[in-house]
């Protein structure tokens, strides 16, 4: 089963931090013609193209909440640019949505009765 992982970018240089932590937090977005996670989820899920149900806002902010101690930020911001560039239903970014569930599922496996990662595995139902 295809699993289709939303990204928040991540980009900012040393001089943009306060933009790169609301970037992060998904309160601004930084990255002016791109899509962040709740907008790529929503429009992945209008078209019928993602296996992720539920709230894409809860599942964003799980994802965001748990990138950095699961070491899979680099990953995420991977995903979400190949996402941004080829399209929600592109189906050109399979190895970077592997490379990011691998990570994420590594990280909650442990985790089971963590909120974000109940959220992360509900959101595959």
């Amino acid at each position: 089963m295809r699993h289709f992982l939303l990204l928040i970018t991540l980009l900012g240089s040393t001089a943009a931090t306060l933009c790169l932590e609301a970037c992060n937090e998904g309160t601004q977005d930084c990255n002016e013609g791109t899509q962040d996670c709740q907008q790529l989820c929503d429009a992945a899920q209008k078209d019928d193209c993602t296996s992720i149900t539920g709230d894409c806002g809860e599942f964003c902010a799980a994802v965001t909440s748990v990138q950095d101690e699961a070491g899979c930020a680099d990953e995420r911001e991977g995903y979400e640019a190949c996402l941004n560039d080829d399209g929600v239903c592109g189906g050109s970014c399979d190895s970077e949505d592997l490379a990011l569930t691998s990570c994420l599922t590594l990280y909650c496996a442990t985790r089971t009765s963590e909120p974000d990662c109940i959220t992360l595995v509900d959101a595959f139902g």
